[in-house]
């Protein structure tokens, strides 16, 4: 029997988390030639940009969330955990 049970759980959970966030980017970049072999050229460009703000704010946010004081850590654990 673990002793703290809730660890494994919430780095499943952490995992999951950063797969469906990855989901979205990867979709715009998926399916922006196939709007650009449409004609849709712009709409194409601006999918591409998205993808990438998307990558930008996500690593932008793990940043902040890796160097955040102890405290916030430990603060938005018991968030997550209690979810």
């Amino acid at each position: 029997m673990q002793a703290f049970p809730h660890q494994q759980t919430a780095y499943r959970h952490n995992s999951r988390e950063e797969l469906m966030s990855a989901y979205p980017a990867s979709q715009l970049r998926e399916s922006s030639p196939y709007l650009a072999d449409q004609g849709w050229h712009q709409v194409a460009k601006l999918m591409e940009a998205a993808a990438d703000e998307i990558e930008y704010l996500q690593a932008r946010v793990h940043e902040l969330q890796t160097t955040a004081p102890d405290s916030m850590q430990q603060s938005r654990r018991r968030v997550r955990i209690s979810r």
